[in-house]
């Protein structure tokens, strides 16, 4: 069935139909309203109502209402079940047929009582004042045919003498009505079944579940009236039929095996074993180890015998809108017509004897119903006339008082009301709460129930409404009595987190095999309600298969039942449910545990929609698997592995655990990340401690953060170092809000994963000195000295481990207790741990050398390893390195992959091969973009290199960035400034620092090379480091192979020629910021600045901004490239500033690569960031266009340099956050927006007098006033972004403090800044 318009249409439905019921709401309540004069009991009972239940919950109930009426009554318009169109006109009109024939003087009798036949024609004949005769009379026509259908349908069609007729909406007439839409969105193809019922309910009610998951969010949890819309899903119709053919289906060809019926069930799993004909002895076996009661068993069958179909009970404990009991209901009367039933007949006895639906949701029961008398009439014409009514039960709350029990029973007689069947009548206090899942203390109550019918209470007021209290409580414990041959089911899914407090308290007492989710619960549930060999048939999610904390589940369940078939159907099952979360599987399980035979089980997983898996439903059925519930028992925590081969269930049977070889460890919830985790670039890197070790005590006081592990992006082997905790004096601030797990493991070297992953989980090494997250970063401790952590690693990052894995836990998310589980064995190969090692290397070689690591100390373009003439040579020969890196790890790889493989006897079932794109480094392109191997010099291969090329020439950009705000140096490697506040003078102590350190190692040594690591010997010791790359000693051993941590990060050229002069450092070389806004700057028509004695020039780009501090003695001329002194960097549409970033990257150009290329440089450098292939791109409009987006995306929305922008753009200026000061805004204020707001009146000025000037030509007059139009709306823009938001932030001279993180310190800025999209979004 389309949806796309049904749910459009329900969602427009239910928002319109609140917004009208809400408004009528409001004008009947009014003080003075015609409806307290006319309807004042109805009036009484409204507001009895929003008192006891609240306004929303009244307007939700009323608008869901006439939702459904207005829907069924289109449907039976549409089949023709009603006398006259209702809501539908007839073919060529435009209103609906009722009104037009009672127009026309023709209005049902039966269906319109006389005074209202009345009042209507008196409407339409204008004899009664109205403003709307029309729409008064149809309305009256609606509330007579509703009421009309009360007889056929009083569970839909209640009598409508309440405040549900006050609150009817009024337009029912226009084209832009409620019932327009209905009749547009229910077209007569659409209502071909009913099932267009429970698709209308779903949509209706969707916006209220994301409303629901929205607060689940905000840990609100799921209150008892929001428990159907958080639940609710329709089941696609296929797998509908795949439930009810096994179950109803397959008990009636047990009990029928010449059935035809067969030949209709398309999607019945045969056995394939004659399970008829079973040996009588070992039925009879069966029988007695089981069970003592054979009465419902005749001689040696194997299942549960049925007489006639009249017998069978089928039941949906949470039947939503019916779709499970109308399939039931067409395979049923199919049964019915088998055996000779009159066809007349049948209806009426699968609506009295079959079919029980019980719902918590009094509209979704009304609509299962509805859905089924529909059947019903669809298949007998006269069914309406017969009074039946489907046996469906809407669970109430049913509340006695004090002494009101006492009361009645003392009146009909306290003999009959045993202890238990007292425990019975209270056991539904909270029935909207716990539904299906109450389990009656009696379960045979038919007896009581009709004695006490037969009572006569007439008379007596209290005693007669308790009685009926009574009766309802024992119907409904009736209904949840275990009488039923199938039950089936959908159940709502829900797990502990959203359940409110009453609920999950109840449940872990009711339930604690289940207790984790609702669905489990009616596994269980389910199970009771059905006859012993019975059968339940459910959807769910899969995750009680696998998961540990349903392993007490499972092992009862393996105990007391057998699964006789299931549809694995993994994600996507559902069309309305994207992404990998839910996982679901259809199966059918029979009330007995079996010794012999197998389940049926197909596995669907791949299949990527309904469709698709519909489609593989039908290619496989004929070749399930086939799994006995011995062979999920003989495997630790009993998982459902039906798809494993033999080897595997050896493997898992009998190798060891990993459990005990190691310890698999959650670590710390904060219970505040967004408080307590960072980023590590956002906070002071001098007060990271990263050295930290486990056996230890810290020193209070000594720093505040320190590495956390917290998984990340798929990556094997190392990396994903990116956050910090704070953990000042030993996480003493964590105590109130955190969870310490295992704490005795933190800061120890272990093996780490990413928790949500969804195939080929990726492990990676962690050296000491972490703390871990207990969700996304949980640890493997080596503990046996017969495996080492390299050995493990290897084996875990195995296709092996993830196969078994899949097997254990084939959920998104890999748990402790699922690797716990893993089988080990240990390959003899004597030089893996080597190979291990190796991996760790070159993954972690690939992590350093982006500017994210927190070991990163030169770009790889700067490394004289891979120095050429010019930039493009360079960047090639560094490609060529990262090819052969990526295909060395491809190589150790698969080595590593076939050890393990061979070791495990499993090479007919897993291969060694690891694709390009699964060789998770970020040097190579096919992990990076997710690209297949493919053709060199295909355009697919084209597009991977240019994106290459691209993203390697933007870190280039961002790294030249860093050194213009001097938090990176060409002259030293590594960090420079960042920390707190630091400045110039602190960016040349550590400079003078580092050489100094560097002409102590080198002064000693008699073994230096001649050359400079170019050929050019000539070069002084500072420009071979700026061109040369880095010197860094930071070597580090995971498991007794060593290796270089930076491998291709950078590298000290080979001589230092002739040393490197002491910096002397004088502030006094620098201009002075005087930090007030106010300062040397006047606005004309903005707030007082003060006097100005600028009196700037009148061309572009004269301001001495310069590149270097304006002073006769240059402190800093000993460095390759000078940072920004002010921390202020422009960035505008032209060269209006000498240290505008475009320059400054060009000046950085010319530095690191050198004069000789710098023209062929800057192309290469443009060429590559312009992938898009404009015209006349240059690197001004890459920092004008992508560059801060960019900048975001690498700082994962915690940027740590600030854009000043301006609403449209027309100003912008780049801060380093490190570098921030209170007098920051003030110099963004008056040394550059002022002043370029200044060069723009004075450009402007130029260009009047050339459209002016008799001297210049048309053209350029033309050109000069488009040019004057724009300048003036720059002013403009410049002038209000001053006025309201820069010069009231700069007299404000925040503080920020980086430990607060770019989340809390960004805001502070407030609209000065460029907004980030997602900066506020919860941290998880």
């Amino acid at each position: 069935m389309e949806t796309a318009k049904l749910k459009k249409f329900a969602q427009f439905a239910r928002r319109t139909l609140l917004e009208q019921v809400s408004a009528k709401l409001k004008l009947v309540l009014a003080e003075n309203s015609a409806a307290r004069r006319e309807s004042t009991d109805a009036i009484k009972k409204l507001e009895e109502a929003i008192k006891g239940h609240g306004k929303e919950q009244v307007i939700e109930r009323v608008a869901y209402i006439w939702f459904n009426r207005f829907c069924a009554l289109r449907f039976m318009d549409v089949n023709r079940y009603t006398r006259i169109g209702v809501v539908s006109p007839s073919e060529g009109q435009f209103q609906p047929e009722i009104l037009a024939e009672a127009k026309m003087g023709h209005i049902d009798e039966e269906m319109v009582h006389d005074k209202v036949r009345q009042q209507i024609f008196a409407l339409l004949d204008g004899k009664a004042p109205s403003r709307d005769p029309q729409g008064e009379a149809y309305r009256l026509l609606v509330v007579a045919a509703c009421n009309f259908w009360n007889k056929a349908m009083p569970f839909l069609f209640q009598r409508i003498d309440d405040y549900t007729e006050l609150l009817m909406p009024d337009d029912l007439l226009s084209g832009n009505s409620i019932l327009a839409y209905t009749r547009e969105a229910m077209t007569p193809d659409a209502c071909e079944d009913v099932e267009v019922i429970g698709w209308l309910y779903q949509f209706y009610i969707s916006e209220k579940k994301d409303e629901v998951f929205d607060g689940l969010k905000k840990n609100k949890k799921i209150a008892p009236e929001n428990i159907p819309a958080a639940t609710q899903l329709f089941t696609p119709h296929w797998i509908v039929r795949y439930l009810v053919e096994n179950s109803l289906g397959r008990l009636w060809m047990l009990n029928r095996p010449n059935s035809k019926l067969k030949e209709r069930m398309d999607y019945y799993i045969e056995p394939q074993e004659d399970l008829t004909a079973k040996n009588a002895k070992d039925a009879k076996e069966e029988q007695v180890n089981n069970f003592s009661d054979f009465g419902a068993f005749s001689g040696s069958e194997d299942f549960l015998v049925v007489n006639s179909p009249e017998e069978i009970k089928i039941c949906d404990p949470a039947c939503g809108s019916g779709h499970m009991l109308t399939y039931a209901f067409d395979l049923l009367y199919a049964i019915y017509e088998e055996e000779g039933y009159e066809p007349a007949e049948i209806p009426e006895k699968i609506l009295t004897n079959n079919l029980y639906g019980i719902e918590i949701d009094e509209r979704a029961g009304e609509l299962a119903a509805f859905a089924l008398t529909m059947k019903a009439r669809a298949k007998q014409r006269r069914f309406f006339s017969k009074g039946i009514k489907p046996n469906t039960c809407v669970l109430e709350n049913i509340k006695f008082d004090t002494g009101e029990l006492n009361s009645y029973m003392d009146f009909v007689g306290r003999d009959l009301f045993t202890a238990s069947l007292q425990t019975i009548l209270r056991q539904f206090d909270e029935a909207d709460n716990f539904g299906s899942l109450i389990r009656p203390d009696v379960t045979d109550v038919d007896g009581m129930l009709r004695i006490l019918e037969s009572k006569n209470v007439s008379g007596q007021l209290f005693i007669s409404m308790t009685h009926q209290k009574v009766l309802q409580a024992l119907r409904q414990a009736d209904y949840l009595s275990p009488k039923y041959h199938v039950v089936i089911a959908n159940p709502p899914y829900m797990g502990g987190k959203g359940m409110n407090g009453r609920l999950a308290a109840w449940v872990k007492e009711n339930y604690p095999n289940s207790k984790s989710d609702l669905f489990g619960m009616f596994i269980e549930r389910n199970l009771d309600l059905v006859k012993k060999r019975g059968a339940v048939a459910m959807i769910t999610m899969q995750s009680w298969m696998f998961l540990n904390y349903f392993e007490k589940l499972r092992s009862a369940l393996l105990g007391s039942c057998s699964i006789t078939s299931m549809c694995h159907l993994g994600p996507h099952a559902f069309d309305s449910i994207g992404g990998e979360v839910v996982q679901t599987t259809a199966f059918v399980m029979e009330n007995i545990p079996k010794k012999v035979g197998k389940g049926l089980f197909l596995r669907l997983v791949d299949g990527s929609s309904e469709t698709e898996k519909k489609r593989l439903f039908s290619e496989r059925k004929s070749k399930p698997f086939k799994s006995s519930t011995a062979q999920f028992m003989s495997v630790a925590g009993n998982p459902i592995i039906y798809w494993v081969s033999d080897q595997v269930l050896k493997i898992l049977e009998t190798k060891p655990p990993l459990r005990t070889l190691a310890s698999i460890k959650s670590g710390l919830s904060t219970g505040d990340n967004e408080k307590f985790v960072k980023i590590w670039s956002e906070v002071n890197f001098n007060d990271i401690e990263f050295n930290i070790d486990a056996k230890e005590t810290c020193n209070e006081n000594s720093y505040s953060w320190t590495p956390y592990n917290k998984g990340g992006e798929s990556r094997r082997w190392f990396g994903n170092n990116v956050n910090v905790v704070f953990w000042k004096d030993n996480g003493a601030y964590l105590k109130k809000t955190g969870v310490f797990r295992n704490p005795s493991f933190y800061f120890r070297e272990g093996i780490t994963w990413s928790g949500m992953s969804s195939k080929n989980i990726p492990f990676r090494y962690v050296k000491g000195g972490f703390v871990f997250d207990s969700n996304k970063g949980p640890m493997v401790f080596q503990e046996n000295s017969a495996i080492n952590n390299m050995v493990l690693l290897g084996l875990l990052n195995t296709p092996l481990t993830a196969y078994i894995l899949d097997a254990l836990n084939p959920t998104v998310s890999t748990q402790v207790g699922d690797l716990e589980r893993i089988p080990v064995s240990i390959p003899t190969s004597s030089n893996l741990s080597e190979q291990i090692s190796n991996c760790i290397s070159i993954s972690q070689s690939d992590w350093d050398s982006f500017e994210t690591s927190w070991d990163f100390t030169s770009l790889p373009l700067l490394n004289p390893d891979y120095r050429q003439p010019t930039l493009k040579a360079t960047y090639q020969k560094l490609r060529a390195h990262w090819r052969e890196m990526t295909l060395e790890m491809q190589r150790l790889e698969e080595e590593n992959n076939r050890i393990f493989i061979e070791a495990y006897g499993l090479q007919d079932e897993l291969t060694p091969e690891v694709p390009l794109n699964e060789i998770t480094l970020n040097c190579n392109p096919h992990y990076r973009y997710g690209v297949e191997e493919c053709e060199v010099g295909s355009e697919k291969w084209e597009d991977m290199e240019a994106r290459l090329l691209q993203d390697t020439v933007k870190e280039l950009v961002s790294y030249a960035v860093g050194c213009m705000f001097g938090r990176y140096s060409l002259d030293m490697p590594g960090l420079v400034l960042a920390n707190q506040g630091e400045s110039i003078e602190d960016f040349c102590k550590k400079i003078e620092e580092y050489q100094k350190n560097e002409r102590e190692k080198l002064s000693g040594t008699d073994c230096l090379a001649e050359g400079d690591g170019f050929g050019g010997a000539d070069l002084s010791s500072d420009q071979k480091l700026s061109q040369g790359g880095t010197v860094r000693s930071d070597e580090s051993d995971p498991q007794g192979g060593s290796f270089n941590s930076i491998e291709h990060s950078g590298g000290a050229s080979a001589s230092i020629d002739g040393g490197v002069q002491k910096l002397s450092v004088d502030s006094t070389g620098f201009p002075s910021r005087s930090g007030n806004p106010t300062d040397d700057r006047s606005t004309p028509g903005l707030p007082p600045a003060g006097e100005s004695g600028a009196n700037p020039e009148p061309g572009r780009g004269n301001q001495t901004h310069d590149l270097r501090p304006d002073s006769e003695t240059d402190l800093t001329s000993h460095l390759s490239f000078v940072p920004d002194e002010d921390n202020v960097i422009p960035m505008l549409d032209g060269d209006w500033f000498t240290d505008d970033i475009a320059e400054r990257f060009r000046k950085f150009l010319r530095v690191a690569f050198g004069e000789e290329h710098y023209e062929a440089n800057l192309q290469f450098v443009e060429q590559a960031l312009n992938i898009k292939g404009k015209r006349n791109y240059s690197i001004r409009d890459y920092f004008l266009g992508e560059f801060y987006t960019d900048h975001v995306k690498r700082y994962k929305k915690r940027p740590i340099y600030w854009l000043f922008s301006s609403p449209k753009g027309s100003f912008n200026a780049l801060i380093y956050m490190h570098r921030y000061r209170p007098d920051t805004v003030s110099v963004v204020l008056n040394d550059y927006l002022r002043e370029f707001r200044t060069k723009l009146t004075s450009h402007k000025n130029h260009l009047e007098a050339v459209s002016i000037s008799a001297s210049s030509s048309q053209g350029e007059k033309t050109k000069a006033l488009k040019e004057i139009e724009k300048i003036t709306k720059m002013i403009a823009e410049m002038e209000e972004y001053e006025r309201e938001v820069l010069y009231p932030l700069a007299t404000e001279q925040v503080e920020i403090d980086l430990d607060d993180g770019v989340k809390v310190n960004y805001p502070k800025l407030g609209a000065a800044l460029k907004k980030i999209v997602g900066l506020d979004a919860k941290d998880d």
